[in-house]
């Protein structure tokens, strides 16, 4: 699968999820990506927007640091989300890439869920944003708990 192809996928699975919040629309496109052994490619094409944007009232640098005190979790999936997240802020795509193959593929499975969920409440597409309520709900339901 192409990284274009895999970029297509992620959109469509944004806007499907934005107009009708579904956890199987989330959970369908980590399927076919992980499927395919394609989900670094899933989460780069996440990873990229979320990272050129600012976090609130946080200079690059502060935003790391926050990364990194959030991914002191017991939590494995935040944990692997905040530390790559982190790591492709800080030292680029291969750095976060390095990180994200050293984790167990159910665990790469419930971070790209994870990612998808908070880039639909905080991105977006064209039919709007998810809402807090709808962003509760999903992370229960896409996202395995590992603590």
């Amino acid at each position: 699968m192409t990284a274009a192809a895999v970029e297509a996928l992620v959109e469509e699975t944004i806007e499907a999820v934005v107009a009708a919040p579904a956890a199987e629309s989330m959970l369908g496109l980590v399927d076919v990506l992980d499927q395919a052994g394609v989900l670094w490619q899933g989460a780069m094409a996440l990873l990229g927007p979320a990272a050129s944007r600012p976090l609130a009232g946080l200079g690059e640098l502060e935003a790391v640091a926050r990364l990194r005190k959030l991914a002191d979790t017991p939590d494995l999936v935040s944990s692997l989300n905040h530390t790559v997240s982190a790591e492709f802020r800080e030292r680029g795509a291969a750095a976060a890439r390095e990180v994200w193959e050293a984790a167990g593929a159910d665990l790469r499975r419930g971070t790209l869920a994870q990612l998808l969920v908070g880039y639909c409440h905080s991105i977006g597409g064209e039919a709007g944003t998810l809402s807090a309520k709808d962003l509760v709900r999903l992370l229960h339901q896409v996202v395995p708990v590992t603590w």
